[in-house]
């Protein structure tokens, strides 16, 4: 039995790779807004800043 593997670039690749952007995403910021507002640091307003324009990039990538 061979097993078939999504086509590398195609639609379920993408949507994929779209799904654990967004995964890591909430990961992140759950993880910052679970913090009280004084323990926030620089650090993590940076990642949050990181996540935030590959999301702003992904959706004009759509336009």
């Amino acid at each position: 039995m061979t097993r078939r593997e999504p086509i590398k670039g195609g639609p379920a690749a993408t949507a994929q790779g779209l799904h654990d952007r967004q995964q890591n995403f909430l990961q992140v910021a759950g993880g910052v807004a679970r913090k009280p507002s004084f323990e926030v640091t620089k650090e993590d307003a940076k990642k949050i800043q990181h996540f935030e324009s590959i999301h702003v990039m992904n959706n004009r990538e759509k336009e």
